[in-house]
Parts: structure tokens; C-alpha cells; sequence
């Protein structure tokens, strides 16, 4: 029995590469868009299988394709913003824009999630907070460590909520440009402090 195109999916995305984030941007690592790719090109030719990336002004519409039932669907929509460069110039910030709506893209409608270098400090730090308090007569109010990183569920909730209220946010100016773009990569890298994340869905929220 031949596979149909959801099933060739699912046997290509157990051959997907890990990803790591080494790219280095300011204060923080993210995967590049080739890094991407490599990880999800070879799986899917195996299957019989591609995708492709349809680019409007506005925004980028990602398909897998079936290349031999010449059969494709539809793995999502991703806005297109401008980000911006130290020389302002418009066409290089659109073109930085496209990039990183692409590699968002990819990452999301493959279900991809990139190893963080540090992954096993992080584990670490959770192993440490899961430990019992020895000094069992003294009740202590739960710690919240703003410095961690949030779930990806949350991250993924603010995404939505982001995105619901955007026209919003921007007509009333609850959250400056630049807070947006360095928030934008936050989503698209999957990472993001947990006083960040409070801040911004507060503001959110109260909308």
C-alpha cells in the first residue's frame, strides 16, 4: 500500500537533524536559515518529498510537496517584517526580513526545535529546584527565577496573543518597534527570560 502524503511526512520528520543554535547575533544564538534546510532536505527527498516557499510583499506561505502524486498542502502562513539594519536601507531590512520569516517558517511547520548550548546547565538548574528543602520546619513561599527561560507552550500562547492583538498594539503603541523585532526573534528562537515574558504579556493582557 503506497504511502499518502501525511504518512511519508511523519516518516521523514524521525530522520530530521537536531539543530544547533550557533550563530551568534548581539546577546543571543539562533540557527541559521541553510542550518534549517540541511536538517529537513534529505529526509524529505527520501520520502518522495519538498517543499516550497511563496513570497508575497506581506507575508510567506510554506507547502510540502509530493512530488510524485504532484500533490501539495499547506504547512502555514508567516507575516514578513522589516528588520532593522544599521544603514537603514529599506530593501536590506525587507530582504532580512524574508530570511527570518523563512527560517520561522521551516521551524514551525516542521515542528522543528533547536539544542541550546547550554541545555545541560539548564537541566541542571531544574534537577537543583526539584530537590526537597532539607529544612523541612521552615515553609518558604515558591522562588520564581526570572533569569530562566520560559516553556515553549508559553512562548507559544504569547505568539498567538502577539499576533490576535497586533493591530491593536501597533495603533496604540503599547509595545515600541524595536521591543517587537527583538520579540519576534524570541519566537522564532524559541527562547526568551521569564521577566521578559512577563512584561510583555502583562501589557498584552491588559489590552
Amino acid at each position: 500500500m503506497e504511502k499518502n502524503i501525511y504518512q511519508k511526512f511523519i516518516a521523514a520528520k524521525r530522520n530530521f537533524k537536531s539543530i544547533v543554535k550557533d550563530a551568534k547575533a548581539h546577546t543571543y544564538k539562533y540557527a541559521k536559515l541553510e542550518q534549517v534546510i540541511d536538517a529537513i532536505s534529505e529526509p524529505l527527498w527520501d520520502q518522495g518529498l519538498d517543499f516550497i516557499q511563496i513570497i508575497t510583499e506581506t507575508n510567506i506561505t510554506t507547502k510540502l510537496i509530493d512530488v510524485d502524486k504532484e500533490k501539495d498542502i499547506d504547512l502555514g502562513v508567516v507575516p514578513i517584517y522589516d528588520v532593522a539594519m544599521s544603514r537603514n536601507n529599506k530593501m536590506q531590512e525587507w530582504g532580512a526580513g524574508v530570511t527570518y520569516a523563512k527560517r520561522y517558517a521551516l521551524l514551525t511547520a516542521f515542528g522543528l526545535a533547536t539544542e541550546d548550548d547550554d541545555a545541560e546547565s539548564l537541566n541542571n538548574v531544574q534537577i537543583k529546584k526539584s530537590q526537597p528543602n532539607q529544612n523541612k520546619s521552615i515553609i518558604q513561599p515558591a522562588q520564581i527565577n526570572l533569569d530562566e527561560l520560559v516553556t515553549n507552550e508559553e512562548l507559544d500562547a504569547l505568539q498567538e496573543l502577539y499576533i490576535m492583538k497586533l493591530d491593536i498594539i501597533q495603533e496604540k503603541n503599547i509595545l515600541s518597534e524595536e521591543t517587537q523585532k527583538k520579540l519576534r526573534l524570541c519566537f522564532a528562537d524559541k527562547e526568551m527570560k521569564r521577566i521578559t515574558y512577563n512584561q510583555v504579556r502583562s501589557k498584552i493582557v491588559a489590552l
